[in-house]
């Protein structure tokens, strides 16, 4: 049975906010009092760091006694987890995409790679839908956390995909017929610059690279398309909801992949890196542009999907 997955960011893909921020609203006057803070976001300016995960990591650990009132990771996944706000739909779209897919004769998974920490997610009703969760990690003792056990990179994303659709080490050679997940039956799901390189990566190998952004706001459309549109080939709402944009759309990706099984077996990385202009050779730039003008199935995939409703 052929196997689709499923790879998301967390914060603002199936999230409404940054995942600590029911640390920061509880604890506002003290990081006011000692940063003069004014809202939640000014609190990454003190994180400084070109990596990010190290950076915000880093800070809160610092901050872990003095702000936030002994943290440890039973208290973030009890009581800090279940207050983030999450996108609409979430979670019973993992359920419903994994019984239509069934429906279709496909298996299903659901993986969430994130530069945040593994409490924090862990205490959301996302956890229970999931298949993983790559993210964070802290290490504590009896009084909390004590230091970072383990980050995930916003520029290291891709390895996580590379290990979790091979179903074995990153540097292990697989059969492509062997992986757990094609990369052509993939789809990554996220919302900014730090997803890029899972974007990117993915659209390359035939799989779909999803951007959401905020329902109703032209200004986070126009900047999805602007900063975006060229690694991605679907642009929705945050709204996973039924008969949500983004439901539909996965559907008739889904679909079309139906439709295409014995009817398109051209390396799609080829068809992509000529629409780059990176084909060199006229000959092999010749077959690809007669298979474009035949192809159906390729032609749908080149389509860029962008919807602000």
């Amino acid at each position: 049975m052929v196997k689709i997955g499923f790879f998301y960011d967390f914060d603002l893909t199936l999230s409404e906010e940054f995942q600590q921020f029911p640390l920061f609203r509880e604890f506002f006057e003290n990081l006011n009092r000692k940063y003069g803070i004014k809202n939640p976001e000014e609190y990454w300016s003190l994180c400084g760091r070109k990596d990010k995960s190290v950076g915000w990591m880093g800070q809160m650990l610092k901050d872990s006694n003095e702000i936030f009132g002994g943290l440890s990771n039973k208290r973030m996944q009890e009581k800090y987890g279940p207050q983030i706000k999450l996108a609409k739909g979430i979670p019973e779209f993992f359920s419903v995409i994994r019984e239509d897919l069934k429906k279709k004769d496909f298996e299903c998974e659901h993986h969430i790679i994130s530069v945040g920490v593994d409490a924090l997610i862990k205490g959301t009703s996302v956890f229970p839908e999931v298949d993983s969760i790559v993210s964070g990690e802290y290490e504590e003792d009896e009084n909390g956390i004590i230091k970072i056990k383990n980050i995930v990179s916003e520029f290291r994303k891709v390895e996580h995909i590379k290990t979790i659709c091979k179903g074995k080490g990153l540097h292990k050679d697989v059969a492509m017929n062997e992986y757990n997940i094609n990369y052509k039956n993939a789809f990554v799901i996220g919302d900014g610059q730090s997803d890029v390189d899972m974007f990117r990566f993915i659209l390359q190998r035939g799989g779909t690279a999803i951007a959401v952004f905020e329902p109703g706001s032209f200004e986070q459309y126009h900047n999805a398309v602007m900063l975006l549109g060229n690694s991605v080939n679907v642009i929705v709402p945050r709204d996973y909801s039924e008969n949500s944009r983004i439901r539909k759309v996965i559907n008739e990706i889904i679909q079309e992949k139906i439709e295409a099984i014995g009817k398109c077996d051209m390396d799609y990385e080829l068809v992509h890196n000529y629409q780059l202009g990176y084909i060199e050779s006229e000959a092999v730039k010749e077959v690809i542009k007669k298979h474009l003008e035949e192809c159906e199935y390729c032609k749908k995939k080149l389509k860029k999907r962008f919807y602000f409703e």
